[in-house]
């Protein structure tokens, strides 16, 4: 099945990220748009940008359908297939990943990077010195979404 395959990619994504120490990105000779670090989504200084990162560690380490469902943008829910039927299966798939790359892990440890412009970029979500690979993020109407499973 599709979502096997894609859910079985992103635990091998998260397995490989978690065996590497979190590294700077490669310097490159233009500077991007935005940079900024921050705290997770229960932090009163978190940008914008990553809250549906935070959200989606809140809704996995919680099993909140209803969050995990409000952080992908349309295309990727489409993509991804999700609905309040899938989205338990997929959160579970989540948890399994998250669980084995960081052991014992909280949604407030974690430190996020943006990188990009006013509507579009990546977020790097770092576990103490792992990080996962960078998350594709697009301003939705009003509001910042998770673009990729």
């Amino acid at each position: 099945m599709k979502s096997h395959h894609s859910s079985a990619a992103l635990i091998l994504l998260i397995a490989l990220a978690s065996a590497l120490p979190a590294t700077a990105a490669p310097q490159s000779s233009t500077p991007p748009a935005e940079t900024s670090k921050t705290t997770p989504a229960n932090h009163p200084e978190t940008i914008e940008q990553a809250i549906p990162v935070a959200a989606l560690l809140r809704s996995v380490k919680d099993s909140d359908t209803t969050l995990f469902l409000q952080c992908w943008d349309q295309p990727t829910t489409r993509k991804m297939g999700l609905s309040t039927t899938t989205a338990p299966k997929w959160l579970d798939q989540y948890k399994l990943g998250f669980d084995k790359a960081f052991g014992t892990w909280s949604p407030v440890d974690f430190t996020f990077t943006f990188t990009g412009d006013a509507n579009s970029g990546t977020v790097t979500a770092t576990f103490k010195d792992k990080s996962l690979p960078p998350l594709k993020v697009v301003r939705s109407l009003d509001a910042w979404k998770l673009a990729e499973k």
